[in-house]
This record gives structure tokens, C-alpha cells and sequence, in this order.
């Protein structure tokens, strides 16, 4: 599958999960995302696949040089775009999703009924921090 997110900011596009797997970290990966030239979005590439690790759903990278972002090790935004596209393929609306940029991360993924709103859980640490003075 290949198509825009929601807001058309972000290309989607689901690979099989062996394909997935042998996409590296090295920098030719980062030029192969680079050289990507459609004008059809604005911001990113989602990478994904479903996932036959136990209690993983499916799995992601998310790349964004055209915000200066080579690629992004957990992505919220991005998620609020899988979660959805994943609970008509899995019929599930609670999902459990790992990003797997060289950090990585779980993403916890549920899906309102109600509202379409995607509840992302997840944990984080603190990198900076700091005061505004205005």
C-alpha cells in the first residue's frame, strides 16, 4: 500500500515485514530518503509493516528530510496516522506498535470509537530542560 495520510503531509507505505526488516541504519539509508523526490507530500515518509513479533502490532519508521529530520526515533504524529490505518487491517482498536529507529521505541495505540481520536501511551525521558522568561 502506498498513500497520504489525513492531511496529506505524510506518505504512507506498507512493506512486507522481510522487506522491512533489512532496511538498515547505516547512511545509505538516509540517502535513499533524501533522493526520494515526489511532491505529492509535505513532510515525511512512514514506513510500516505488520508485525509477527509477539505483542507487537506493527512496526515503523518514520523519515523527514524535508523538515531536516533524517529520521525521527519516535513518532507521535505518525502514529495517530498507523493506528487507524492498522484497526481496519487488524480489526483491532487497541494496538501495540514499536518504532524501530536505532533508538526506537513501544508506542501503546487506542483508537476512539467515538471521536476518531488516537490515544498514543508510551514512556520518555527527559533530555532538556528549561525556563522562558517573557
Amino acid at each position: 500500500f502506498m498513500g497520504l495520510d489525513q492531511d496529506g503531509g505524510d506518505l504512507l507505505i506498507q512493506i512486507t515485514e522481510q522487506t522491512f526488516n533489512t532496511i538498515g541504519y547505516n547512511a545509505t539509508t538516509t540517502i535513499l530518503y533524501h533522493k526520494l523526490d515526489w511532491s505529492g507530500y509535505n513532510r515525511g515518509v512512514i514506513l510500516c509493516s505488520k508485525s509477527s513479533t509477539p505483542d507487537i502490532d506493527f512496526q515503523s519508521r518514520f523519515f523527514a528530510p524535508k523538515a531536516g529530520i533524517d529520521e525521527d526515533p519516535v513518532t507521535g504524529s505518525a502514529h495517530c496516522t498507523l493506528a487507524p490505518y492498522f484497526a481496519a487491517i487488524l480489526n483491532k482498536t487497541s494496538m501495540k506498535a514499536a518504532q524501530m529507529s536505532e533508538r526506537g521505541g513501544i508506542v501503546d495505540c487506542i483508537l476512539s470509537d467515538e471521536d476518531d481520536r488516537v490515544t498514543l501511551i508510551g514512556s520518555a525521558i527527559t533530555v532538556m530542560s528549561g525556563s522562558i522568561w517573557i
